[in-house]
């Protein structure tokens, strides 16, 4: 048994970087890996992986939307080892049968669906469905399954217990570097849950106290802030949730007006609204005002008390 290793992949589909991240758990000569990327990144992993030279056992997605889970068909096809894949209970009939997956991810982002590429199935009896709170032993650690609900109902994060790494996928934000500027943003496309995301994030710190060393996001790599980065999340997402909501009861009823009065309260928002990187500002920015405006119209309950 070799020493556990955790690396950060770069799964962004050209021509841009460094806006998504798989990780490679390696242990001697075999490996895990969080997240599969997209479709059209899957050949870029598949060199990854072979350059780490190891063989890839299985797969575990935080969730199946197209840049998280969208690669996993292919990089089962491309490689030939990978034995199974993991997924919430909810995602698993659309990893065996992508096609309505597709429709959906086609009806909300449009040309974005192409950019991430149309998922390959996976065999039935490749697919598993862990428990909340199960585990996974590799290489003398546990990885630990959290059920993690709010930016889709079928999310889950995963801790890393020996290491102290939790992989939180899209249940805490974005938090990127573009053009040397750091931009932070919720990720929370609709149809969002205020309540359960805020939920899972406190989910999250009330497991990882005295555990969580680092953050290992999905968007993009990891923040070695850990707990303290969480918490800090918990406080600003309320403060997007606050703003929000009073500018749709005050009529901000379309996307754009609600991303100009978000931009002008608040720094993150800001800086991703003006971001000229379209992954940023269009996939990002506009998913979380998105998914704030489709809660706020909806009246979906927000937190009454803030974390502190």
């Amino acid at each position: 048994m070799g020493r556990l290793e955790v690396k950060v992949l770069d799964g962004t589909p050209p021509p841009f970087t460094r806006m998504i991240s798989p990780y490679l758990l390696i242990c001697g000569d075999e490996a895990i890996m969080i997240d599969s990327g997209s479709r059209t990144s899957a050949e870029a992993l598949v060199e990854q992986v072979k350059g780490e030279g190891v063989r890839l056992k299985a797969i575990v997605l935080t969730h199946i939307h197209l840049d998280h889970g969208g690669g996993a068909g292919s990089l089962y096809r491309l490689l030939g080892s990978v034995e199974k894949v993991l997924v919430h209970p909810r995602g698993l009939r659309h990893l065996v049968d992508p096609s309505r997956l597709w429709e959906a991810s086609r009806s909300y982002l449009g040309p974005y669906a192409d950019y991430f590429g149309k998922p390959e199935s996976l065999p039935e009896g490749v697919v598993e469905a862990p428990d909340d709170g199960a585990s996974i032993a590799f290489c003398g650690d546990r990885l630990r399954i959290i059920y993690t609900p709010g930016h889709a109902s079928h999310h889950m994060s995963m801790l890393l217990e020996g290491e102290g790494i939790l992989f939180t996928g899209d249940s805490a934000g974005v938090s990127v570097v573009d053009d040397s500027v750091r931009v932070e943003v919720p990720t929370n496309p609709p149809p969002f849950k205020p309540l359960l995301y805020y939920e899972s994030l406190l989910k999250m710190i009330r497991l990882g106290r005295g555990v969580v060393e680092k953050v290992a996001l999905g968007h993009y790599g990891f923040r070695d802030d850990g707990l303290g980065y969480l918490e800090r999340h918990a406080r600003d997402i309320i403060r997007w949730f606050k703003m929000a909501y009073e500018a749709v009861s005050r009529g901000a009823s379309d996307p754009g007006a609600l991303a100009e009065v978000l931009a002008r309260e608040l720094e993150e928002a800001s800086r991703g609204y003006k971001s000229s990187n379209p992954i940023v500002r269009e996939f990002f920015y506009m998913g979380a005002v998105n998914g704030l405006l489709d809660a706020a119209l909806r009246k979906e309950p927000l937190p009454q008390v803030a974390y502190t």
